[in-house]
């Protein structure tokens, strides 16, 4: 993500398709992040690490159900179905409210949900419409504090310092959620199975509680309509949000490829558990390993994001991320064999990283704090409206052909992202 800059730099509404310096002389750069950053820090570190025990946890519940792989493929379809639905809303709600109470009661709310999951793994057999309802609950929960923390993120951190930020945020997520919390979740899971989800109440709510502690007003300042007194209407705001999106080159770019990439990659890691535990024989535990291996590949990524940023252009980077992913799943499907799958995965996770760090900081960068919570929403529409299409397509096509085919499918795919947006992607990225 980090663009290694010594001056601070800024995308500017309008701005066709690079930064403008923005700093003048004499101007103090800070060198902190803050405590205000400190606690929201911790309190996405504790919520990602419940997160990820689910990560590991419900794809494993859902399997004693069902092998079928529409059916595994539409759980994780549930989660992001929501944001079809509600997405634009929830967009024009967190620059109307509050950001920071909105994110604690909607983590207190998806913490009572998961206490009564985990009651009800205790007492019986949970059917897979309880699973479906869970994954949709935890859904709408998602896309409300999604928009609202990444409009929220920009309002304790000093510009100049979103690209440290982001990056400490994306180090937590792949350490908490992806390389520490699949483990913990498989084991746990293979213990007493509603142990993850009573785990990941105690995380929402610890992280709810602390967000509460954060000091400052988050309401963004309200915008007034001239030919009324009640202000401009939900709908006009939420159009409002499509067309700055629309008409600015860097944004409209990075939601073209971020929600191709989304359709790929939910499509594949949503079979990931049948096809480590069917195809290629793997165990429970093994499955909770090669995610956590992948993990690495994350924090790899995340860590060597500041110095590839600082000599390499955004748009290359991201275009050989694409083609990277894509040879290595073409191998991984010709080879077949579980370490060869896990060589992929950690590779994928990797260029993953590396691409969503800085994808965040341009976004960022470019959203104006009255409009911050409808961009977010528009790009996270797009973005996780694609992931449940991808899951059921990739579903689809496992059921009609084999579920080692969706490797190749994800590979043809970024082939193609990388040859049709590569040249949208170079122009709207900034040389270092």
């Amino acid at each position: 993500m980090l663009l290694h800059l010594a001056v601070l730099c800024r995308v500017v509404s309008g701005a066709p398709s690079s930064y403008r310096d923005t700093s003048q002389p004499g101007d103090v750069i800070p060198t902190r992040l803050g405590p205000r950053f400190t606690r929201l820090w911790t309190a996405a570190t504790v919520s990602n690490i419940g997160d990820g025990l689910l990560v590991a946890a419900l794809p494993l519940l859902a399997i004693r159900s069902t092998t079928s792989p529409l059916v595994i493929a539409g759980l994780a379809a549930c989660r992001g179905l929501p944001w079809l639905a509600f997405g634009l809303t929830a967009g024009a709600i967190v620059d109307r409210v509050d950001r920071r109470r909105l994110m604690a009661l909607v983590d207190y709310g998806r913490g009572a949900v998961l206490v009564a999951m985990g009651i009800a793994v205790m007492v019986s057999d949970v059917p897979i419409w309880i699973l479906y309802v869970v994954a949709l609950g935890l859904g709408m929960g998602e896309v409300l504090f999604d928009s609202a923390s990444g409009a929220f993120v920009p309002m304790v951190v000093p510009d100049s310092m979103l690209e440290r930020a982001n990056s400490r945020l994306y180090l937590s997520l792949t350490i908490a959620n992806e390389l520490s919390g699949p483990a913990v979740g498989a084991w746990l899971f293979a213990a007493a199975a509603a142990a993850p989800f009573i785990v990941d109440a105690g995380s929402f709510v610890f992280a709810a509680s602390m967000v509460l502690t954060i000091r400052g007003s988050f309401r963004p300042d309200p915008v007034v309509d001239d030919d009324g007194p009640g202000g401009i209407s939900m709908r006009a705001q939420i159009a409002e949000g499509i067309r700055f999106v629309r008409e600015h080159a860097v944004l409209r770019s990075l939601v073209m490829v971020s929600a191709g990439y989304n359709f790929l990659a939910t499509g594949l890691e949503a079979l990931v558990v049948l096809y480590i535990t069917t195809t290629l024989g793997g165990s429970d535990r093994q499955y909770g390993l090669v995610l956590t291996l992948a993990a690495f590949g994350g924090l790899a990524g995340g860590l060597v994001a500041e110095r590839v940023f600082a000599r390499v252009r955004h748009g290359v980077v991201i275009v050989s991320v694409l083609l990277g992913c894509a040879a290595f799943a073409f191998a991984a499907a010709a080879i077949g064999e579980l370490w060869a799958f896990t060589v992929s995965e950690v590779v994928v996770f990797f260029g993953s990283a590396l691409a969503s760090i800085g994808a965040q900081t341009l976004r960022q960068r470019a959203m104006p704090p009255h409009l911050a919570g409808r961009i977010m929403s528009v790009y996270l529409l797009c973005i996780f409206g694609a992931g449940p299409l991808g899951a059921l397509a990739f579903g689809l096509l496992a059921r009609a052909t084999s579920i080692g085919s969706v490797l190749v499918a994800f590979g043809i795919g970024c082939v193609l992202l990388a040859v049709t947006l590569g040249r949208v992607l170079v122009r709207a990225s900034t040389a270092p």
